[in-house]
């Protein structure tokens, strides 16, 4: 007996010969090795926010209206290497919030997380560059700090899990180089060309990610993973551990209280993930601002030049709420305020290429609770047409005038042409 060393497809021939030199035709098989547990992704749906206290450490607060949606994922690609940039970089501010970023990624084997790297991007800042050997996910957390009317600074937390799969789905809309000879897809991205990839709607984004595929099979569909057979869970509420039971789909928790859910998945062949866990606090009574009104202001202009656009809407909370425009080119405003409930917001921008642009903006709360984007306003910034051009007009104009043949020749040209 022999083992298949290694990971992805394995071509195997094979024939016998018997003790008279007879041969059979020669067999062949295919066989796909897969020694990689799959992972976990968790999507918390609005309202929903991360505080950390001293008690429950860091802990998600969600509304009985909160829907989880726990799956399992069996990629057949791994990240290799990621670019971040902070659209807030391209504002040299000194008054603008600062961002933290943290990458975490899972062992592929054990499904445990570990903190690879941690840098804060500032205002001018160069890109964030982080390499990965090879993971199946990243967890990408940012958090960025706001002052409330008291003068006190206080975080807020956003992240997201992202399976590779997720990676290349949200590549694809976009642009990316085409396949290596390796198997490698590098998925570019330039704020000026098009529109860049947002983390969880904070200003964190993708500006370039590599990834890498699974070898492509000499027949079939690339596949090398064994697909997910079962994600499972288990709920912790009022002192006691629920059985470990199959998610089958979305939920929620419809009971105020203390939470702790633990989940992981298992692939057909028996590779078995780690467990992940994570603390809830569930509320009636929390809420995100309303869809902020369409910003209002200029619907055309010119290039290089400032134009005001304002918006406002409201928290029923009463909290303090911050405003982030998008100006349509790939550049945002950072957070803006904070602005009382029902205040105006009031943002300037000035557009560096021509075109038609779409402005709209959304809204977080002093927690961290976001609003849906606006309503988009559309916008034209038409080329500044040179005075020279209109000069020469009229003077090819009374120039006609003085040599009325020369119009003459003109009008009958037309008509036997």
């Amino acid at each position: 007996p022999f083992t298949l060393p290694g990971e992805y497809f394995h071509y195997l021939e094979y024939y016998a010969v018997d003790n008279a030199g007879n041969e059979e035709e020669v067999h062949n098989q295919t066989h796909s090795v897969d020694n990689y547990a799959p992972v976990t992704t968790i999507s918390i749906s609005e309202p929903s926010y991360i505080e950390n206290t001293t008690e429950l450490g860091e802990h998600w607060i969600v509304s009985p209206d909160t829907v989880f949606d726990v799956k399992g994922v069996d990629d057949c690609c791994k990240i290799k290497r990621i670019v971040l940039y902070n659209p807030v970089t391209q504002k040299k501010d000194k008054n603008e919030d600062k961002v933290r970023i943290k990458l975490y990624r899972w062992s592929d084997k054990k499904g445990e997380f570990v903190l690879v790297m941690t840098k804060t991007l500032m205002p001018g800042g160069e890109p964030l560059i982080k390499s990965f050997k090879g993971t199946k996910k990243i967890k990408i957390k940012a958090t960025f700090e706001v002052t409330t009317p008291d003068g006190k600074k206080k975080e807020v937390i956003k992240e997201e899990i992202l399976p590779c799969k997720d990676l290349m789905d949200k590549g694809d809309s976009h642009k990316y180089l085409n396949e290596t000879e390796d198997n490698e897809k590098i998925y570019t991205f330039s704020v000026e060309d098009s529109q860049p990839i947002h983390v969880n709607g904070t200003r964190v984004i993708f500006s370039e990610f590599k990834v890498k595929l699974c070898p492509k099979p000499k027949k079939g569909v690339r596949k090398c993973f064994s697909g997910i057979k079962s994600t499972n869970c288990r709920i912790w509420h009022n002192g006691k551990w629920d059985d470990w039971t199959k998610i089958e789909g979305p939920f929620n928790l419809p009971e105020e209280g203390i939470y702790y859910l633990e989940f992981y998945s298992k692939d057909n062949i028996g590779n078995t993930e780690g467990t992940t866990n994570i603390t809830i606090v569930v509320k009636a009574d929390i809420h995100s601002p309303e869809k902020p009104n369409r910003p209002e202001g200029p619907t055309s202009g010119k290039i290089w030049k400032n134009y005001t656009y304002t918006t406002s809407t409201t928290d029923l909370d009463g909290d303090h709420i911050y405003y982030l425009f998008d100006w349509g080119d790939g550049n945002f405003s950072g957070w803006l305020g904070p602005y009382a409930s029902g205040e105006t917001c009031e943002a300037f921008y000035s557009w560096r290429k021509e075109g038609n642009y779409q402005i709209r903006v959304k809204a977080i709360d002093e927690h961290g609770m976001e609003s849906e984007w606006s309503d988009p306003l559309p916008i034209t910034m038409p080329k500044n047409r040179p005075i020279y051009n209109h000069l020469i007009v009229h003077f090819l104009e009374k120039l006609l005038e003085r040599f009325s043949f020369l119009r003459q020749y003109l009008h009958l040209s037309r008509i036997f042409h």
